[in-house]
């Protein structure tokens, strides 16, 4: 499936090397577009075997899917003028780090294009409460082929 997945950065983080190795993983064994789009234009601290867009390349991507794993990614993708399904893989409770006001919290979390998938049961709860939202999935690892079957 042709797959865009959006980074905050493409520096160290834990989430980026799980899904950087899933991606490089992929690409050697499938011959769907898959690719990445790097809010901040840092330098990779891994080999990254396929094509890497700037923000402004979202709008262009169409019939497939955008994947987004922070609050302010979601809402960027969420904000694009494509054809292309949402997918919000929350690998974290962003405001629980950083704050964030409550109405943007709730305005992303319930749009109505956005799918929601959990990395952890134990987020489960505090969606519910936050913005009475069951997920669509939760998947304790980043797996492209599972996210696909979600669809």
């Amino acid at each position: 499936m042709k797959t865009m997945i959006c980074f905050d950065h493409l520096s160290y983080s834990q989430f980026n090397y799980e899904v950087i190795n899933e991606i490089n993983k992929i690409v050697l064994e499938c011959s769907d577009e898959i690719c990445i789009c790097s809010m901040d234009q840092t330098y990779p601290f891994l080999n990254i075997n396929t094509a890497i867009f700037n923000p402004s390349e979202m709008d262009s991507f169409n019939d497939g899917l955008i994947i987004s794993h922070t609050l302010k990614s979601a809402e960027a993708i969420l904000s694009c003028a494509n054809k292309s399904q949402k997918l919000l893989y929350l690998y974290d409770l962003d405001w629980m780090f950083q704050p964030i006001m409550y109405d943007d919290i709730y305005r992303i979390l319930t749009h109505e294009n956005l799918k929601l998938v959990l990395r952890s049961y134990e987020h489960i709860d505090p969606i519910k409460t936050l913005c009475d939202r069951e997920p669509n999935a939760v998947l304790e690892k980043f797996k492209l082929e599972d996210i696909w079957n979600l669809l």
